[in-house]
């Protein structure tokens, strides 16, 4: 496919006064590129320029930008699918101890980065049913909301001992604080043997019903930017780095300009792929 259909489909979507349009350029099927195994299709595209949802495929792909643009050796951002298979899938004691033999994930001193989506609750796979409020209303378990669940592990100022921190950022209240709670828990209790108390952050909140996911990348890319940071400060320090790089960078709607940036790096890399 040349580049040539591809900016014709982005000129036609953002327009002159930047409303997102469908078109039809380009089948929704075609694989525009595939990034270490992140792969984006046409239809994944629309969603960033269309203002709609933020699904599995771009939050996975923009976290593995991250990790390969990452300095340091002990960030680990985990992929959505693999968040959801550990949840609802891995229960036996055999399926745990193969997960966390295979998991690429700090054993000693390091950060893990989840983007935790509703439907990642063990509930769902149960088939229990549950109803959350959102942006958008009350929703049934299929995956309405993300947030950000950063997980620390180090040692510990009072013993040479593993120690786990887990912090919760949420642009719409504590919507997904019950199931960041639980990956936490069950992160901590299996990797390392150890129990995490997951702390709700102040985080600059969303003005739309969509624009979730736009909030957790822009949040990951702010903390990722921070290391070695006392655990007793990291809280305020991390709230800080937030509001600094959301809010007065971009203003209360960060939305049309990171999807922006996110549409105009996977159009470029497509273009080197595909050419």
């Amino acid at each position: 496919m040349p580049r040539s259909l591809i900016k014709s489909f982005f000129d036609k979507s953002f327009g002159e006064n930047g409303n997102a349009m469908a078109s039809s350029t380009v089948d929704d099927g075609v694989m525009l590129l595939n990034y270490n195994d992140a792969v984006i299709y046409m239809r994944d595209l629309r969603l960033v320029v269309e203002n709609d949802w933020l699904n599995d495929s771009i939050i996975h792909f923009y976290l593995e930008l991250l990790k390969q643009e990452s300095t340091e050796g002990h960030d680990y951002f985990m992929d959505p699918s693999v968040v959801s298979f550990f949840m609802q899938h891995c229960n036996d004691h055999e399926d745990i101890e193969d997960f966390v033999a295979s998991a690429p994930l700090p054993k000693d001193n390091g950060r893990i980065f989840i983007a935790v989506n509703d439907k990642m609750s063990a509930a769902v796979e149960s088939g229990a049913i549950w109803m959350q409020h959102t942006s958008r209303g009350c929703a049934t378990a299929q995956g309405t909301h993300w947030s950000l669940l950063l997980m620390t592990i180090g040692t510990s100022a009072s013993a040479d001992e593993i120690a786990v921190a887990a912090y919760h950022f949420d642009s719409h209240g504590e919507c997904n604080l019950k199931v960041a709670v639980e990956i936490a828990t069950k992160i901590a209790k299996y990797m390392y043997k150890r129990n995490a108390k997951v702390l709700s952050c102040e985080t600059p909140q969303q003005v739309n019903g969509y624009d979730c996911g736009i909030h957790v990348l822009m949040a990951a890319r702010a903390l990722a930017s921070f290391d070695d940071i006392d655990f007793r400060q990291q809280k305020l320090v991390y709230e800080q780095a937030l509001h600094k790089t959301i809010v007065v960078q971009h203003g209360s709607n960060p939305g049309p300009a990171m999807r922006q940036a996110i549409s105009d790096t996977i159009t470029s890399m497509a273009s080197k792929q595909l050419s």
